[in-house]
């Protein structure tokens, strides 16, 4: 909560209002700029397809696989 500077910044009631003034060019204090640059980062990387050798590793790795368990069946 924030507290009048002086008398005249009271209000009349002499209470201070029990909400947080809100200033409009003030930054979110939530707001990190690392994180949403990494943020950014990610969602272009995601975006991209998966290059077509890593596809064929993921196939060999398959095929090895199916391949040790008909072996063990």
């Amino acid at each position: 909560m924030e507290v009048p500077l002086s008398k005249s910044d009271m209000p009349k009631s002499g209470k201070v209002d029990p909400k947080p003034m809100r200033f409009v060019n003030a930054v979110d204090p939530e707001f990190d700029p690392i994180a949403a640059a990494l943020r950014q980062m990610h969602d272009g990387i995601a975006q991209e397809p998966v290059p077509d050798d890593f596809l064929k590793l993921l196939d060999q790795l398959d095929d090895r696989l199916a391949d040790k368990k008909t072996r063990h069946d």
